[in-house]
C-alpha cells in the first residue's frame, strides 16, 4: 500500500509539473510574440511650427480649433506619418492632460502597483496582434508618433 501511494504521488507530481511547464511556456510564447516593433520612418526636417491664435492652432495646413460649443475640431491631412506628427504637435497638451486624468483614475481604482503590473501583462497579451489588426485610415503609423511629441 505504501509503494502504491508513493508511486501515485511521484507520477502525480511529475504530471503536475509538466502541466505547469507547458502552461508557462505557452504564456511566455504569447507574451513574447506581442507586436512591440517600432515602425521605421524617414526623418523629415522640422520646417513648420505650431501657430497659436485665440482658439485656433495651426501646423502647416492642419489645424485644431476650439468651437463655440466647447468642442475641439481637428483637421489633418497627408500621409500616415505626417498626420500623426500633426496630431501630436497640435494636441500635445490636450493628450497629456487626457492621459494624466486617465492614469490617475486607474491608479485610484487599482491602488496596488504590483496588481497594475499584473494587469499590464494581460493587456500586452490580449493586444499582441493589435498592430496587424489596424488597417485603413487609422494605422499604427499615425498613432506611433503621438507619444513621442509629449513634453
Amino acid at each position: 500500500m505504501h509503494k502504491i501511494l508513493k508511486k501515485t504521488i511521484k507520477y502525480g507530481a511529475a504530471i503536475l509539473l509538466t502541466l505547469i511547464a507547458v502552461i508557462l511556456t505557452g504564456i511566455g510564447y504569447l507574451y513574447l510574440s506581442a507586436d512591440m516593433m517600432t515602425p521605421q520612418f524617414a526623418s523629415t526636417p522640422e520646417t513648420d511650427r505650431v501657430i497659436r491664435k485665440d482658439s485656433l492652432r495651426q501646423y502647416g495646413e492642419n489645424y485644431l480649433r476650439h468651437s463655440e460649443s466647447g468642442l475641439w475640431e481637428l483637421k489633418v491631412s497627408g500621409p500616415a506619418y505626417e498626420r500623426g506628427k500633426a496630431i501630436g504637435k497640435l494636441t500635445s497638451d490636450l493628450l497629456y492632460f487626457q492621459e494624466k486624468v486617465f492614469v490617475d483614475q486607474i491608479k485610484e481604482i487599482v491602488p496596488s502597483e504590483s496588481y497594475l503590473k499584473f494587469l499590464r501583462f494581460f493587456i500586452v497579451l490580449f493586444n499582441r496582434n493589435l498592430g496587424k489588426k489596424c488597417a485603413g485610415r487609422v494605422s499604427g503609423r499615425d498613432l506611433w508618433h503621438l507619444p513621442l511629441l509629449h513634453p
